[in-house]
């Protein structure tokens, strides 16, 4: 039979364990759940406006995205890169790529 002294030194990691599942079941799951084509499209289309003129989905730094052609208002083509899961803008949206000339 244990003595009360090594019972204790057995029940707190037990408790803490414990604790700490109720801890992971207590906070808010996060939603992982990644958009379609078309919802990605209509997030940017309900941002800047204009026509939809394709959507390809891609893979940039690792994670899921997509790159929306959009015709805007103003009749000017711009590509949007979109994480595939937020729905937000990714880094390098609106830059002007440098085009070299031809000598």
């Amino acid at each position: 039979m244990l003595k009360r002294s090594q019972y204790s030194v057995f029940r707190w990691p037990s408790i803490i364990a414990l604790f700490g599942m109720l801890l992971c079941l207590a906070l808010p799951a996060q939603s992982q759940d990644k958009l379609s084509p078309p919802q990605a499209a209509a997030r940017v289309q309900q941002q800047y406006g204009g026509q939809v003129l394709g959507i390809k989905p891609l893979v940039l730094d690792n994670r899921d995205a997509y790159r929306v052609k959009l015709l805007l208002p103003s009749e000017r083509v711009r590509v949007f890169l979109i994480d595939a899961y937020s729905g937000k803008p990714l880094a390098g949206n609106g830059k002007k790529k440098k085009r070299k000339k031809n000598q």
